[in-house]
């Protein structure tokens, strides 16, 4: 650090020190502590305007306590005023007053200038310590312009495929909640993207998206990583995105879904126990790479481990529709066929299987399912020749909820990060509640939530 300059003063009263800091050129005594400018009771100011803190450098942010005397402007309140006998070798007194009264008027004329210097520097530099709103009000409102933000939100959806009949389902439940938001003023336009089943595409289509400057974002993943990158990317342009169903693994979005692995363990250790820990099955999950069918199967594979006796003589991966599945499911049994039972973790997918072994006349081997309806029916008609399952549900109103929290995120709600919708169990007991004999076989019975259920899963 430089020694201070000296020079004499030109009214020959007083020494004037020139003090060379890197931006802030003040006499020693006067400091720069954090956001609080320190004004010496003298008249001694900045020559250029303050900068922010983070750009602050060299003595001035050192945190000593300011010198006797000194005025100092903190949060548009003045904390100290000066005293009468403050020195610095930059002090030069007041032509025409004498020591005795110089004190009041120049505590008077410092405080004055104080207090308009800083209201200019606070209109001119917005300094943060100027503000003198309280936390409460600057609480309130953010939360009010977050509010307002709310209002005609542009909504996007981006689903790996449609083509499933769940899916379809999905769309019309969302599409519904969509027109109710519409009705409020909330969100003013919605679209789907399609990827037809390429997670290249999607990955643009979320880009596009971005470009186009979206509110929300919703995503069906087709892959557990993959998306990341662009997920990411949207949620830093600030854009609201949520996930639901098949889930990616970013911690920045919101997520909501089942437990797939809680899925497929329950699913396996049902089927192990039907069969006494022992035999053959074929398993049919979903597409490869989905991460939807990836969990249920490391959930599922966790239980058949622990069943050596338990033997998977085929793997068999299909989409999510009765006749892709069908075939899928025929083309293993043919090379296969004495098996003892079905792990299937799709409604579609064990509609399948039931199916082809009715067809063929035989055994109906234990088969665990979904609230795919044309399931449930084949199921409760063939309950009397002994045929057992247990199945679950992936609700469609998962992206009901998603949406709704979009529109709470918007709002300022404090939305979780993670919200996980509970299971159900579809048992031989209360099958009847849920089969629905006047509907198609290619829907997905289950009960909507109300809203008050989704308000608390959502933290309103």
């Amino acid at each position: 650090m430089r020694p201070p300059a000296r020079r004499r003063n030109p009214r020959g009263r007083a020494t004037v020190w020139r003090y060379p800091g890197p931006w802030l050129r003040t006499p020693p005594s006067c400091r720069v502590v954090q956001c609080e400018i320190l004004w010496c009771r003298c008249g001694a100011r900045p020559r250029t305007p303050p900068t922010l803190p983070s750009q602050q450098t060299g003595p001035h942010r050192a945190k000593r306590p300011p010198p006797p005397g000194t005025v100092m402007f903190r949060r548009a309140g003045l904390v100290k005023a000066p005293s009468p006998t403050h020195r610095h070798p930059g002090h030069v007194p007041s032509p025409g007053t004498s020591r005795g009264n110089r004190g009041a008027s120049m505590n008077t004329r410092s405080v004055r200038g104080v207090v308009a210097v800083a209201a200019s520097l606070c209109a001119l530099a917005g300094i943060t310590a100027c503000n003198v709103e309280s936390d409460s009000d600057t609480a309130k409102s953010g939360a009010s312009a977050s509010a307002a933000a709310a209002k005609d939100l542009k909504v996007g959806w981006s689903t790996i495929y449609l083509t499933p009949s769940w899916m379809q389902q999905t769309l019309r439940m969302l599409k519904a909640d969509v027109d109710k938001l519409k009705a409020a003023g909330k969100v003013s336009s919605f679209k789907t993207f399609n990827a037809n089943g390429d997670t290249s595409q999607q990955i643009s289509q979320i880009r596009a998206m971005i470009q186009q400057k979206y509110d929300v974002i919703l995503v069906d993943a087709g892959s557990s990583t993959a998306l990341n990158p662009a997920l990411e990317q949207a949620v830093a342009a600030g854009i609201t995105v949520v996930a639901f169903d098949s889930l990616p693994t970013s911690k920045k979005v919101i997520r909501v879904g089942t437990d797939q692995k809680a899925w497929g363990s329950m699913m396996a250790e049902w089927l192990a126990k039907k069969l006494n820990g022992k035999g053959s099955i074929i398993a049919m999950n979903g597409p490869a790479g989905v991460a939807v069918s990836e969990d249920r199967w490391s959930g599922a594979e966790t239980v058949f481990k622990k069943y050596p006796d338990i033997k998977i003589v085929s793997n068999v991966h299909s989409e999510y529709n009765l006749a892709p599945a069908a075939q899928a499911f025929a083309s293993a049994y043919s090379a296969n066929p004495t098996i003892d039972g079905v792990f299937s973790q799709g409604g579609a997918l064990s509609a399948a299987a039931l199916q082809t072994l009715i067809k063929q006349d035989k055994k109906l081997v234990p088969v665990t399912g979904e609230n795919y309806n044309g399931f449930l029916k084949m199921w409760q008609s063939k309950q009397k020749k002994g045929f057992s399952s247990l199945a679950t549900a992936q609700p469609n109103y998962l992206a009901v909820i998603a949406m709704e929290a979009a529109v709470a995120k918007e709002e300022g709600v404090s939305v979780p990060q993670d919200i996980t919708v509970p299971l159900p169990e579809i048992t031989d007991d209360n099958l009847s509640e849920y089969v629905k004999t006047d509907q198609p076989d290619d829907s997905y019975p289950i009960n909507e939530l109300p809203q008050s259920e989704i308000d608390k899963l959502i933290g309103k």
